[in-house]
């Protein structure tokens, strides 16, 4: 069966890689419009004619920048000579550097939309093989690994339920939720209590921001609501899936206050709750408490710079780069696979567009294969399934119009 799967996957690369040199010969000896429509969208089957007659366009007049910055100005190249031209370049690493901010980067969601479990917002974590869904109470996290005969092998709640001195809590109150990059900051109407989080190759880092302190004698203390199976270790606590095995952690509780003076903290756990207690005595507000979610079945060795597939499908065409994400997690599932659209500017490289699958669905692999030409974009999801059988793989198109791509 894995045999037959390999064979599948080699035959449809092949194939992916004849389209890219048919497109790359073409461009090179016409780079004209067709006359024929184009239909722009899912090619399900071998027919490289359909993606030349998409749009190119040669950049001949453009000067020619220094041998160390410059990439092809008038031709596409995919693959290793992609990755050659890049190092030569010395625009490599700055470019690794790029595609890794994207990956961690928190993405606008439609609360109502499939998937999105009622969240604003979602973020992956490819080094932790997490999935987060963040809405203003808090945020659910759940594994990044595939499902297990179409069940999730985990997930877990975390919402911030009361702040205040022990003895005295008050409940929260409505909060808004600001999104930049890869931090979601979630505040109260009046500022004094944000809590934030920060996706990052170690874990997904909660912290909190108390701007004064809350009236009364006592420590100071955070409840959080957990659905899950937690308990407390020596180092904080855990959390466990329905067989009882360990997921994730909240580790490293470290909290200081304006001056940077460290506080003495510890966690509790208690039945469904989890407590962070400071002791603020003589402290200057803001006080900053800040532990770490980390997934125990995760292994973050094999994780480059910018993630263990950078670099794996990746297609230039004048100061456009393709980078395909076979491996990236959406709030569908795992491995659905993502490519990334970047665009150079001096020695700056920007993020211009994230491309998925219109009908993405775990493990399709998107973006284990690509191909640029100008305009155009041709990516690969060797698991797809469609019409003629499962895991039979298809071929997207995508066409840029200014800054937009459209499937």
């Amino acid at each position: 069966m894995k045999s037959a799967r390999f064979i599948r996957s080699f035959l449809f690369v092949l194939l992916l890689l004849l389209f890219g040199t048919w497109v790359l010969f073409r461009y090179s000896q016409n780079a004209i419009l067709s006359g024929e429509p184009f239909t722009v969208g899912k090619a399900m089957s071998s027919n490289p004619a359909a993606f030349g007659k998409a749009r190119t366009a040669a950049n001949d007049d453009e000067a020619d920048a220094s041998p160390k910055t410059a990439l092809a100005k008038s031709s596409s190249v995919t693959g290793e000579a992609a990755r050659d031209q890049l190092r030569k370049s010395g625009q490599y690493e700055s470019l690794a550097a790029a595609f890794h901010a994207a990956r961690y980067a928190v993405e606008k969601l439609d609360p109502l939309g499939p998937n999105a479990r009622g969240a604003d917002y979602f973020a992956a974590n490819p080094a932790q093989q997490l999935r987060a869904w963040f809405r203003p109470d808090g945020i659910e996290l759940a594994s990044g690994r595939p499902t297990r005969e179409g069940v999730e092998p985990w997930s877990v709640e975390v919402r911030l339920r009361a702040v205040g001195r022990t003895g005295a809590l008050a409940e929260t109150g409505p909060r808004t939720i600001r999104v930049e990059g890869s931090r979601v900051e979630m505040s109260d109407r009046d500022g004094v209590i944000t809590e934030w989080f920060e996706n990052k190759r170690e874990g997904i880092e909660q912290g909190f921001t108390i701007a004064q302190p809350p009236p009364g004698a006592g420590a100071l203390e955070l409840v959080l609501g957990v659905a899950g199976n937690v308990r407390a270790t020596s180092d904080g606590a855990r959390f466990s899936d329905a067989d009882g095995a360990d997921v994730v952690s909240v580790t490293d509780l470290k909290v200081w206050d304006a001056d940077g003076r460290v506080l003495a903290a510890r966690m509790e756990v208690r039945g469904s709750e989890l407590a962070l207690l400071v002791a603020d005595a003589g402290a200057r507000y803001p006080v900053t408490i800040d532990p770490i979610f980390a997934n125990l079945e995760a292994r973050l060795g094999g994780e480059t710079l910018a993630g263990n597939e950078f670099g794996f499908s990746v297609a230039i065409s004048g100061e456009t780069v393709l980078v395909g994400a076979e491996n990236d997690d959406s709030p569908a599932g795992a491995d659905d696979g993502s490519a990334y659209v970047f665009v150079r500017s001096g020695t700056i490289w920007t993020q211009q567009a994230k491309l998925i699958a219109g009908d993405g669905r775990v493990f399709d692999k998107f973006g284990y294969s690509v191909a640029l030409s100008a305009d155009t974009a041709l990516v690969g999801s060797p698991f797809d399934d469609v019409a003629s059988g499962n895991n039979a793989g298809s071929a997207y198109v995508f066409v840029r119009s200014g800054t937009v791509w459209t499937q």
